[in-house]
């Protein structure tokens, strides 16, 4: 795989985000100014162009379903990728009838009231923005039975070409790294992590810098950093109290992800939500943010760079 033909394929529908010196070595990555405020543009941006070409020379006769689930971000850049795609596709292939794709998002009523009224402007006939849920598993039988019974495809969280399109990211970041200094080796890569997306990343900076990737987690949403520590893919609690790890739609790592994640991951560090919760009231950053800041003050890597991921930007009203 050429990571740096991914890069080249998603360049001109990206923003370049910046990397802002935090403290000492320490910088972060704005992807909260990425399209559509959060970093799965990229890794959501490339799956949907994989399926995209996946149908050029299939028949679309009827509906064909594009379907997640997702409280949020992962929705929001999925509804925005095929909107882009729609319109890339039917300039290129004009006989073929692109309208007939929809997108099916399965939520629950746990999303919060941004990320709701971020998905409610993005709802129209071809989007469908479903949140009669209790609670997780009610939205994934949904989803699955969904799908017996329409034709279409699950847009994963944590699959192969999402994380590939994260990777290209991570040839990105440190491109810039290589803008601030060109003798930096080694890299520390600091991320809240719940289906395994931002894994991708820490791949696409381990192929030319020399990575230790922590990943974040809170201890009641930890199923992820559980999942590396005991090698077994294992499940959150998710009739708690959603807290700080708000719109959570993911119950347990998707396998490629966490497969990946195996191989990147150089140490889990889980933190307290309390923690979070004073350290977000101090600062401008949001939660997924603050996760990682907790973590770094509970271990610091001894690398020459330190990079924060600063994941989201839709807890503010989302344009």
């Amino acid at each position: 795989m050429n990571y740096y033909n991914i890069l080249k394929k998603l360049e001109p529908y990206i923003k370049i985000t910046k990397l802002i010196h935090y403290k000492d070595n320490i910088y972060i990555k704005k992807e909260s100014n990425q399209v559509t405020n959060s970093f799965k543009w990229m890794g959501v941006f490339y799956s949907v162009l994989c399926e995209f070409d996946k149908l050029i020379n299939v028949k679309i006769n009827n509906k064909f379903y594009m379907v997640t689930q997702s409280t949020g971000n992962h929705s929001i850049a999925l509804i925005n990728s095929i909107n882009k795609c729609k319109e890339i596709y039917s300039k290129k292939y004009p006989k073929k009838n692109w309208n007939n794709i929809y997108v099916y998002i399965f939520g629950n009523k746990n999303i919060i009231d941004e990320k709701l009224s971020a998905l409610n402007k993005l709802s129209d006939h071809f989007n469908i923005i479903d949140i009669n849920y209790e609670n997780y598993n009610e939205a994934l039988n949904a989803r699955v039975e969904f799908l017996k019974k329409n034709n279409g495809v699950y847009l994963k969280h944590g699959g192969k070409n999402i994380l590939d399109g994260y990777t290209a990211l991570g040839l990105l970041i440190n491109e810039q790294i290589d803008e601030i200094d060109n003798q930096i080796k080694s890299v520390g890569f600091y991320a809240a992590v719940g289906a395994g997306g931002p894994v991708g990343i820490g791949k696409g900076i381990s192929l030319n810098k020399e990575l230790k990737m922590i990943s974040c987690q809170t201890t009641e949403f930890n199923a992820f950093n559980r999942s590396i520590r005991l090698k077994k893919i294992c499940k959150n609690n998710m009739d708690q109290k959603v807290g700080v790890s708000n719109g959570i739609a993911v119950n347990e790592p998707e396998e490629y992800g966490y497969e990946l994640g195996k191989k990147v991951v150089y140490k889990t560090i889980d933190v307290d939500t309390k923690e979070v919760e004073w350290l977000k009231a101090q600062c401008k950053y949001g939660s997924s943010t603050c996760i990682s800041l907790c973590a770094l003050d509970n271990y610091k890597t001894d690398t020459d760079i330190i990079i924060i991921l600063d994941c989201e930007g839709n807890e503010k009203e989302f344009n």
